[in-house]
Parts: C-alpha cells; sequence; structure tokens
C-alpha cells in the first residue's frame, strides 16, 4: 500500500511539475519576445510618426498657402466621404485586432508593454 502511495505520488507530482515548468517557460518565452518586438515596433513606430507629422504638416501649409493664392478649391464633401469610409474600415479593423491580443494573452502582455516603453523612450 506505501509502496503504491508513494508511486502515484511520484507520477503525479512528476507530471505536474514538468507540464508546469514548461507551461512557464512557454508563457515566460512568449512574454519576452512580446516585449522585444513591442519596444522595437514602438520605438520604430514614433520614429517613423514623427516623419511622416512633419511631411503631412508641410503638405498642409502648401495646400493652404495654393488655396488661400486662388489656384486649388477644397471639396469638402469628397473629403467627407473619404475619411468617413476610412473610419468606418478602421472601426471594423481595430475590433478584430483588439480580439486576436485577447486570445494572444501572454504575448500581448509583453508586445504592450514593450510597445509602450519603446514609444516613450522614441
Amino acid at each position: 500500500m506505501w509502496l503504491k502511495y508513494m508511486f502515484l505520488k511520484y507520477m503525479v507530482s512528476d507530471i505536474y511539475y514538468n507540464g508546469f515548468e514548461d507551461q512557464i517557460w512557454k508563457f515566460g518565452g512568449n512574454l519576452a519576445v512580446g516585449f522585444i518586438l513591442g519596444f522595437l515596433i514602438g520605438y520604430a513606430l514614433k520614429k517613423f510618426l514623427k516623419i511622416v507629422a512633419v511631411f503631412l504638416g508641410l503638405l498642409l501649409l502648401l495646400l493652404l498657402f495654393l488655396s488661400y493664392k486662388g489656384l486649388i478649391i477644397f471639396n469638402t464633401e469628397a473629403f467627407y466621404n473619404v475619411f468617413k469610409d476610412f473610419l468606418g474600415w478602421f472601426q471594423v479593423e481595430g475590433s478584430s485586432f483588439i480580439n486576436f491580443i485577447l486570445t494572444q494573452f501572454s504575448f500581448a502582455i509583453g508586445f504592450t508593454g514593450g510597445f509602450f516603453i519603446g514609444f516613450k523612450k522614441g
């Protein structure tokens, strides 16, 4: 009886600890890879957005100058329709991205932390 009890205890503890250890390593690996990728993407995205903001600002200044001189006329209705279509597309795609992040939880935790730190440092 005693031998049977010890054997079962050993088998249960071996399965429990080995499976648990594998899960910890997998979770930690996903967390670390997510953090590193998030940091790199956040850093690069902030640098890229700074460059895009400068170009968009210069383009806007050019368009305002041309409009002031009477060389171009803005069609605000067409601009509104394009912007409305873009927001509709972004709403659909944004919700599917959130669902993807929630299903990939351990990677998402590391990625989110790394992204915000990288974005702050960039």
